[in-house]
């Protein structure tokens, strides 16, 4: 199963990568939805042999990785069921078919090496925490300052198609 999690998060990040590519072939893409539904297909009976061994099933449903199994199984199954919500959605169900990174943590148990990687992470969370939020501060405060240096009147008006593609 921990092959099959990493493969799945892998194909995530090829098809996300490839998303923007527009000059793949129908075949091509037709790989990644048959990987899409194999990968779901494997999650789903994963979840519902958990629901169905589970002392207390309603407390796997909803503990953290019940929640997170039922995220990354849903986004296919909306698509299959209200296919007009997924098209207004794009964005939003990928961000969640992007979930099954987290099943990747799942994985702790398995490599101590990892477990003690994460426990140093958790030992240092508020230290982290504060350096992230003194770059977003800063981030901010340089950002204001680039705005009122250059104003708002310019913008992207000198930008021209050859200066940003291909040449």
């Amino acid at each position: 199963m921990r092959t099959f999690a990493l493969l799945s998060v892998l194909v995530i990040f090829i098809e996300s990568g490839l998303g923007t590519q527009y000059h793949l072939t129908l075949d091509e893409w037709h790989i990644f939805v048959w990987l899409e539904l194999l990968v779901t297909a494997v999650f789903t009976l994963e979840y519902l042999l958990r629901i169905a061994t589970w002392p207390n099933p309603l407390h796997y449903i909803f503990s953290f990785w019940g929640l997170i199994d039922l995220a990354t199984i849903l986004p296919l199954y909306v698509m299959w069921l209200w296919p007009e919500i997924s098209l207004n959605y794009v964005f939003a169900w990928r961000a969640m078919r992007a979930i099954r990174a987290l099943r990747i943590l799942k994985l702790l148990r398995f490599m101590p090496s990892l477990n003690v990687f994460w426990r140093a992470i958790v030992s240092a969370r508020h230290q982290l925490i504060l350096f992230y939020s003194f770059i977003a501060i800063v981030m901010v405060i340089f950002g204001s300052l680039m705005y009122l240096i250059e104003g708002p009147e310019y913008g992207f008006t000198t930008l021209t198609p050859r200066s940003i593609g291909p040449s």
